[in-house]
């Protein structure tokens, strides 16, 4: 009877860790103050409909910089900077806005555009007023 129990509860504990993906294949992601790490996400396109405008908040400060990424990517990238941004701790530093690819800045998300490069990279910029 025991033997059976046992084997019904490995069942049951490589059942739940199959169906919990997410936690088996989570990036490294560590936002601290110092030895930070973050992912690299693709930014491969073929049409400015490939691309979208990604936010990543990269100090203590909450200076952040556009990215522009692949759509498959934001899913990742969404759960990714939310590990991100808990970790931080408020450091009383003012932040510097959103710097986008052609290093302009903004503090308005909607103020940034994004487009597939003649590289085929998706590339971030502040839209002209």
């Amino acid at each position: 009877m025991k033997t059976q129990f046992r084997k019904a509860l490995l069942c049951f504990a490589v059942a739940a860790a199959l169906a919990t993906p997410s936690a088996a294949l989570a990036d490294d992601v560590q936002c601290f103050v110092t030895d930070t790490v973050f992912p690299s996400f693709d930014m491969s396109c073929q049409a400015d409909t490939d691309c979208v405008v990604a936010v990543h908040q990269f100090n203590c400060c909450g200076s952040e910089h556009a990215l522009g990424i692949n759509s498959s990517e934001l899913a990742r990238f969404t759960d990714d900077e939310a590990i991100c941004e808990g970790e931080y701790a408020p450091c009383g530093c003012a932040g510097f806005g959103i710097e986008a690819d052609d290093g302009q800045r903004t503090y308005e998300v909607a103020d940034i555009g994004v487009a597939c490069s003649s590289d085929s990279a998706c590339t971030t910029f502040v839209m002209p007023e």
